[in-house]
């Protein structure tokens, strides 16, 4: 399904949400729709929605890895206010995409919970069905399959969570989007896009795809640290929507402490000429002055410092070269820490982890593309974000606050 409906209007509307309750959770929400015009205005009059929410795994709300059903109550009782029918909530979380897989997260995550309230009018989806599809217009994504669960919808909200990510370091509105890509599938679209620039590329060619016409982050408590599903739930307190995934990126990643050069999604929708430069450029409603200030200086982010300049000259290839390796991420594991599951090695989608002796898993490094599959979905958080003592020592002397995993 591709949702084509003109340019997209730039403005992000973040509004403050203290915390999950009823009242604050609807004051919230009907704020941010005010700031942008109103909920209807962006319907385009659809009867069936679809809400493609972050449902990475089966985590209970109060982890804040994935939205939490308190915002989604409220949304769909917006979107029954304004005339829409029917609300398809859905995502496919990494792991099988099985009506079981499924069920165990909605149970989890609160929305089998939350759906009966609505009298059938809000389902959770169970459709399996995977469609292959062409995309010419993709720069990269030039085909590929997805859970057609949305086929089914007039339009597309899409519902996400602010936290770090291992390789993206942000996940936000774009990254939500991968979801639309079969569980155990988006382990092959890491092997065919290892480097950051083309799996961003990527990401962007499946958002501009599905075209969502509003995009909601939940932010109250996010997740910093071992993000995206391991961190520690770090309280911000307000929520933000827009048209725009790009814009909507850019000012959270402000929030948490990145500018463009540390976030390679938002980096290239730039260079793609569709998102901002920086957070100057983001036309923020309804109080600009009010929305910077949520910005957190100590957010602890599982990066290292990715926004050193070299300049230009006739070394600055070889200099690169040699600092981008000084300062690069890779998966690590704590031996303590770890189960023996063989999940991360079955993750894996180079087959760089095999198991040994003991059970512990064990890093060909010359395999690994630092995709980080294995840390997003440890289920007990042993394989971490590991950084060098190179990019530890320049965050000492720049005064960033990182995960010091390695």
């Amino acid at each position: 399904m591709i949702n084509t409906f003109g340019e997209r209007d730039h403005s992000v509307s973040l509004v403050p949400c203290d915390n999950y309750t009823e009242d604050v959770v609807k004051a919230a929400m009907t704020a941010a729709f005010a700031a942008l015009g109103g909920l209807r205005k962006h319907l385009h009059g659809a009867e069936t929605v679809a809400v493609k929410l972050n449902l990475v795994g089966a985590h209970e709300p109060v982890e804040a890895a994935t939205t939490h059903p308190a915002l989604v109550r409220e949304l769909c009782r917006e979107l029954f206010d304004v005339g829409v029918t029917k609300v398809i909530l859905g995502d496919s979380p990494g792991g099988a995409y099985t009506t079981a897989h499924l069920k165990e997260i909605y149970e989890k995550t609160g929305f089998a919970a939350m759906a009966p309230e609505f009298g059938g009018r809000v389902v959770l989806n169970d459709n399996l069905t995977v469609r292959e599809v062409s995309n010419p217009e993709g720069k990269v994504l030039k085909s590929f399959q997805y859970a057609a669960w949305t086929d089914e919808a007039d339009v597309i909200l899409n519902f996400c969570k602010l936290k770090t990510h291992g390789m993206m370091n942000l996940t936000c509105a774009t990254k939500n989007m991968f979801g639309m890509i079969p569980g155990m599938t988006k382990p092959q679209y890491h092997a065919r896009f290892p480097e950051a620039e083309r799996f961003s590329d990527m990401l962007i060619d499946l958002g501009e795809y599905f075209h969502p016409v509003l995009n909601l982050c939940d932010a109250v408590e996010c997740m910093e640290g071992n993000g995206p599903t391991k961190g520690t739930p770090r309280h911000m307190g307000c929520l933000l929507v827009s048209e725009d995934p790009y814009a909507l990126d850019v000012l959270a990643g402000y929030l948490i402490g990145f500018d463009l050069t540390s976030l390679p999604v938002q980096r290239e929708a730039h260079e793609r000429g569709l998102g901002p430069k920086s957070v100057d450029e983001v036309v923020i409603v309804p109080d600009r002055k009010a929305a910077l200030a949520f910005r957190i200086e100590d957010f602890e982010t599982n990066t290292g410092s990715k926004s050193v300049l070299f300049g230009k000259g006739p070394f600055a290839g070889v200099t690169e070269f040699f600092m981008t390796h000084a300062f690069e991420t890779h998966p690590g594991v704590n031996p303590e820490s770890c189960i023996g599951c063989g999940r991360c090695a079955s993750m894996c989608p180079q087959k760089a982890i095999t198991m040994d002796k003991d059970r512990k898993p064990v890093i060909d490094r010359k395999k690994c593309i630092r995709c980080f599959c294995c840390q997003e979905f440890c289920p007990v958080g042993a394989m971490k974000v590991k950084r060098t003592a190179i990019s530890h020592l320049l965050d000492a002397f720049s005064g960033k606050k990182t995960k010091n995993n390695g």
